[in-house]
């Protein structure tokens, strides 16, 4: 299955540079249907510029901070997990924190 999903340009970036192999996500209904061997189509949101990715594993958590604990941080394209957790903040509403769980999306970029 082919999924679509857009990125700001640091997160873009890291995954261009094979610097992000982990992207992290609320497990929303879009993301549910999200499986390993999938495909994801990044589009840059400035740009439109897209990455495709192959899906290898998802590793779930409650909270993106018990994510952080599961998964090695550098495979989130950032070096400390308060960097990590400061940005999904902006994205993410704290109701939207509350009424999901989370992903760890384990990625690797085709060529």
């Amino acid at each position: 299955m082919l999924h679509q999903m857009s990125l700001r340009p640091k997160p873009f970036e890291l995954i261009q540079t094979g610097r992000k192999t982990v992207e992290l996500r609320l497990w929303d209904e879009k993301r549910q249907r999200i499986q390993a061997g999938d495909e994801i189509v990044f589009t840059h949101i400035e740009t439109g510029e897209t990455l495709r990715v192959v899906v290898e594993g998802l590793t779930h958590a409650k909270t993106f901070d018990e994510l952080l604990q599961i998964i090695p941080i550098e495979q989130s394209g950032r070096s400390k997990p308060q960097e990590v957790l400061t940005a999904l903040n902006t994205i993410y509403s704290a109701e939207k924190l509350r009424d999901y769980t989370v992903v760890g999306i384990h990625i690797r970029l085709l060529a």
